[in-house]
């Protein structure tokens, strides 16, 4: 008798931290739970945890704009590099503190994280970006005087928002 149990679903837990995200067609939620990633079908009623987990909670993660990249950081600052194709992890990072919020360019070129009083412009690996290796640093920005926690991209993404503890934002071109 063969038995070939597999995990489906997490059931019993509870929302803690990080960024509820909306693929791209809009059927579909992404949310962290705990040290594990669930995405909620809103079209079906469904609902399904990846497989993959984290030995920490997971506190900011964002989709790449075509949906098949989901880049997901830790309390630990690991960020792993998701393919939402095959749901399995393509590569690994490991930022040197907390990563506050993770943005994606509008053109899907590049991803921004904010860590510490900086923030750390990387390279999206993909056709659009003409590069296949993961978490290539295009530029770094160390312009807050406190913690920063919020970035946002211009629709050209070619210019960002950055916000800091310290009650101010900048503009920065990339």
């Amino acid at each position: 008798m063969k038995f070939a149990y597999k995990f489906s679903n997490l059931l019993g837990s509870v929302y803690r931290k990080g960024a509820l995200i909306f693929t791209p067609d809009g059927n579909s939620v992404i949310s962290p739970v705990g040290n594990r990633i669930t995405i909620f079908d809103l079209k079906n009623n469904k609902s399904h945890t990846l497989s993959l987990e984290s030995e920490h909670n997971y506190t900011a993660l964002d989709l790449s704009p075509n949906g098949c990249t989901l880049v997901a950081v830790n309390e630990a600052g690991e960020a792993q590099m998701i393919s939402m194709i095959s749901h399995t992890v393509i590569h690994r990072y490991k930022f040197k503190a907390e990563v506050r919020a993770l943005r994606f360019s509008p053109d899907g070129k590049f991803f921004a994280a904010c860590t510490g009083n900086s923030v750390i412009v990387f390279r999206a690996p993909g056709e659009l970006s003409g590069t296949y290796n993961a978490f290539v640093v295009q530029r770094a920005f160390e312009i807050a005087y406190d913690e920063t926690v919020f970035v946002d991209w211009a629709c050209n993404s070619k210019i960002m928002a950055i916000g800091s503890k310290d009650n101010s934002v900048r503009v920065q071109g990339v």
